[in-house]
């Protein structure tokens, strides 16, 4: 029995069984172990409930937004009188017209080409200040920027 509280005494001197740190002594990592399997426990519940389907009848409602065109942005009127139509069609309604080096923002293309002459042509969707619609391709240079546009414009017009 003296030999057993002997043993006893020296364990708990030691620090055996305890988890806090002594000095010159190393912590059990047991605990920390025990936190990381139960966090990651809860968090897969909570991931799992979170994911439960439910008809509740909510909605999500997205306005419209404007159509994106990457390129080109700017345009300059390349023929002396261009007819700007309601639509992308030469039969369609004429809206207005722009005279050769009008700059104008194009804010659409046409999903269509048409070949005249043996090259093919597209309609560009244009916001002029005078008038908005759509213009044939063939009657306009394409321009990277609004500066190459007016570039483009004062070259056009210089030579005339």
């Amino acid at each position: 029995m003296h030999n057993r509280f002997i043993g006893l005494q020296h364990a708990r001197a030691s620090g055996a069984g305890q988890d806090h740190a002594r000095p010159g002594h190393s912590v059990s990592a047991a605990p920390t172990r025990r936190w990381i399997v139960c966090a990651t426990a809860i968090v897969a519940i909570v991931t799992i409930a979170g994911c439960s389907r439910s008809d509740s009848g909510a909605s999500v409602v997205l306005e419209a937004t404007r159509v994106v065109v990457l390129r080109p942005e700017w345009a300059v009127i390349a023929d002396p009188y261009v007819r700007v139509h309601e639509s992308p069609d030469r039969f369609s309604p004429i809206r207005g017209h722009l005279r050769a080096g009008d700059v104008t923002e194009v804010t659409g293309l046409g999903t269509g080409l048409t070949i005249v002459d043996g090259r093919a042509y597209r309609w560009y969707r244009i916001d002029h200040p005078v008038v908005a619609g759509w213009v044939f391709g063939r009657e306009l240079l394409p321009a990277r920027s609004r500066n190459h546009a007016i570039n483009l414009a004062y070259d056009l017009t210089e030579n005339e």
